[in-house]
């Protein structure tokens, strides 16, 4: 009797330790992009380096009119703003007894792909992981005009080439997205950026029939390597249906120092993403 009450408390205890270490994200209802929306949190709660790449929205069975309700019945003419059609997305996982444990993350951001895709929302999306510490979430089915459903090829997957030489980031990036936007036929605009790490680091790399994320990628981590372990950027390449441009925007990760051991950072220089002044916009005539 003793020992079953002993058994008993334990599986108690460990029952209470397990549902304390339970944390569930829920997406902002008003955010027409739960995923996204849920997958930063993450990575602000665990310091997690997790990229989003939407693709396009070609039927209207996957859009909606998100004009506030306010506004349709004080404004009758006004015009609909078009966003894919979303609801509510709540993900709950389990808090990891370490930071740096990559296969666990890999294992967590895995089940917020699976739990998305048995959610309400529309479920075109996969996730890939690269190098040390690269999730990218990407859309790779979209629906045709005839509601048919059919591969997308993310933007970033397209193959790019230019001559390695020293080159400022924030040129390497326009130089990326100008090649993409003229090899995919789309438009692309720079949205927020961390304008101080952009243009005060220069980086000295080429690009040879490679896909355009991975020579991001090589030049975002050799930026890194020139400043700190806490400067690691992600990006999110964002689809408007209404303009039908790509807008790409990116943010050093706040989460950063749960990442990495404080003993390989050196203090960042301050990085306060603020609007690109001189918005480049692409597109192949």
């Amino acid at each position: 009797m003793k020992l079953s009450l002993t058994c008993l408390f334990a599986s108690f205890v460990m029952a209470h330790v397990a549902l304390s270490a339970s944390i569930t994200l829920t997406s902002d209802p008003a955010d027409p992009r739960p995923l996204q929306n849920v997958a930063q949190q993450l990575e602000n709660q665990c310091g997690w380096r997790i990229t989003y790449e939407e693709g396009p929205i070609s039927n209207e069975e996957d859009l909606q009119n998100n004009v506030p309700g306010f506004l349709k019945k004080s404004d009758p003419v006004s015009l609909s703003i078009a966003t894919r059609k979303y609801l509510p997305f709540k993900f709950t996982f389990n808090e990891l007894a370490s930071p740096y444990d990559r296969a666990a993350e890999i294992k967590t951001i895995d089940a917020l792909l699976q739990d998305y895709k048995e959610s309400d929302n529309l479920p075109y999306f996969a996730v890939r992981h690269s190098g040390n510490d690269y999730s990218h979430i990407v859309q790779v089915l979209t629906k045709d005009e005839n509601g048919n459903i059919i591969p997308f090829q993310p933007v970033l997957d397209t193959p790019i080439t230019f001559p390695k030489e020293t080159r400022q980031l924030d040129t390497v990036v326009k130089l990326i997205l100008r090649q993409v936007a003229q090899e995919r036929n789309v438009g692309i605009t720079e949205g927020t950026l961390p304008t101080m790490l952009f243009r005060q680091v220069q980086v000295e790399i080429g690009a040879n029939n490679e896909s355009a994320r991975s020579v991001l990628i090589k030049a975002l981590d050799a930026a890194q390597l020139q400043r700190s372990a806490d400067t690691r950027v992600m990006w999110q390449m964002n689809y408007d249906v209404l303009s039908k441009y790509y807008y790409f925007n990116a943010h050093i990760i706040a989460g950063s120092f749960k990442r990495w051991p404080a003993t390989e950072a050196v203090p960042p220089a301050v990085q306060t993403p603020v609007p690109h002044p001189a918005n480049a916009w692409f597109r192949q005539k």
